[in-house]
């Protein structure tokens, strides 16, 4: 069992004369297994509860959830496809970790040509150490690249052990997230009535220092996933979630340093839009909650899955297609944009942090959307969402910040032969870190970048037999 010791840190402005006199230490078992949450109304929620995570599969929601909730049986086999890879890799040694660095590492400045200084964020359910090695090989000179590691399946608690100086690895511009598993602290905090959401907070930052990730090095945590309880502001998941974020920030005695919140969404298909937006116009009126977020965090990841089904719309154009599909991916900038100013404080945060997390997940019936098409089907999609993000991002340079994101997490669902299946979705891998390069890169770059190299731009084409585009997300355009 590893022992972790809690530093409290005191309030400002007396923060560090409190520290020096006293520092409360509580020992936790780092090897908790986790009870499922219990499921919790609307409005009312028991005052430690930050709200539980959306049922193993929930068709109306877009959650990275969804990625824990198939568990592999090792002595059967069944499911194996959850993990079709190594979950990291070979472990690569400190020695050979700067070796590498030296031999891949990217500039540690922008070059003069690039129009954007951007970032890249990328959750990996596993082989993200994959995930990081195929972006550094062809990767933007103008992004940085971040890529989220989560914890393991049987503790939700713990960061992994010998991964981030794998990230690290491959430049400069590469950069390891803890994840914080917000079920997992949620069931840490309500263990003991002595626990504080501050603690916890402060708890997995000792965490990260322990098993090597270092914040002065460009690591930093990522929230795995703020529930719809925060979104509605039922009991007091809002207090409760900034109070972690406060920890996770303050980190005890080591360095402050912002981080990453991936917040729970609506599937693409959904229909009404009506409810969730007023939840989110409510939400973006809580002035207090946004003016303290905007301390801690500086990426702000809505996950917004993006469903085949409602993008490769036979007969339709490019430019429709796109046009459909920045209407959900950009659906929580696109509100607080379009909102009066007295959200001016959400809004003036959002434009900086806000990110769309979208969707490589391929395999999948729902959740992740739904992605389970033949491999140049699945190219198509993930071609036109790169385009959707940088078109937007072109045409509203005062309203976006150079940020996106992609959920990465396949599945056989074609049940192919292993090398067959391994050789297809690293094709797609390799496909999405040109698209990202191409379209954010020095230069002349731009959104055709995404439907691939110059002279071939056949990415963003394709169609899916029955697709049709979704209209109620355009009502997100408008505050009325």
């Amino acid at each position: 069992m590893i022992a972790v010791f809690l530093h409290r840190r005191c309030e400002m402005p007396h923060r560090a004369a409190c520290c020096a006199r006293s520092i409360a230490a509580a020992v936790f078992a780092v090897a908790v297994i986790i009870a499922a949450p219990a499921t919790a109304s609307d409005q009312v929620l028991p005052d430690r509860s930050i709200g539980s995570p959306p049922a193993c599969g929930d068709l109306s929601v877009a959650s990275l959830m969804e990625a824990e909730c198939l568990v592999v049986d090792e002595a059967s086999g069944e499911e194996a496809d959850a993990a079709p890879m190594t979950v990291a890799g070979p472990a690569i040694s400190a020695s050979a970790a700067d070796g590498l660095a030296s031999a891949t590492a990217a500039p540690s400045t922008f070059v003069a040509s690039c129009r954007y200084d951007a970032n890249v964020v990328f959750y990996a359910q596993n082989d993200w150490v994959t995930v990081g090695r195929t972006l550094a090989a062809n990767s933007s000179p103008c992004a940085e690249y971040w890529i989220h590691i989560p914890t393991l399946a049987a503790n939700k608690l713990a960061c992994r052990v010998n991964q981030a100086h794998q990230i690290r690895a491959f430049g400069p511009r590469f950069h390891a997230m803890c994840e914080a598993h917000l079920g997992g602290w949620q069931a840490w905090v309500n263990a003991d009535p002595a626990r504080t959401w501050y603690d916890a907070g402060v708890a997995l930052r000792a965490q990260m220092a322990s098993v090597g990730f270092d914040v002065t090095e460009g690591d930093t945590w990522s929230v795995n996933e703020f529930t719809s309880a925060i979104r509605r502001g039922d009991g007091n998941a809002r207090a409760n979630a900034l109070a972690f974020l406060r920890g996770l920030y303050e980190g005890g005695e080591l360095p402050d340093v912002k981080g990453n919140v991936f917040v729970v969404g609506l599937a693409h298909g959904t229909t009404p839009t009506t409810v969730y937006k007023e939840n989110l116009k409510r939400w973006f009126a809580d002035a207090d909650f946004w003016r303290e977020a905007s301390r801690y965090v500086r990426f702000w990841g809505q996950e917004v899955f993006g469903d085949v089904r409602n993008t490769l719309v036979p007969g339709e154009p490019r430019a429709r297609r796109a046009e459909s599909l920045s209407d959900y991916l950009e659906q929580v900038g696109m509100l607080a944009a379009a909102g009066p100013d007295d959200i001016e404080i959400a809004r003036a945060y959002l434009r900086d942090a806000h990110f769309p997390l979208a969707n490589a997940a391929w395999g999948w019936p729902s959740a992740f959307g739904f992605t389970a098409v033949p491999l140049e089907t699945m190219k198509n999609f993930v071609g036109i969402q790169e385009h959707a993000l940088r078109h937007y991002l072109g045409s509203n340079p005062n309203r976006v910040a150079p940020t996106i994101g992609y959920a990465w997490q396949v599945r056989n669902h074609l049940a192919l032969p292993p090398a067959e299946f391994r050789a297809q979705w690293t094709d797609l891998l390799e496909m999405l870190a040109s698209a990202i390069a191409e379209s954010l890169g020095s230069g002349g770059a731009s959104q055709m970048g995404a439907c691939g190299p110059p002279g071939a731009h056949d990415w963003c084409a394709g169609e899916h037999e029955n697709a049709m585009f979704n209209p109620e997300w355009a009502l997100l355009r408008s505050w009325d």
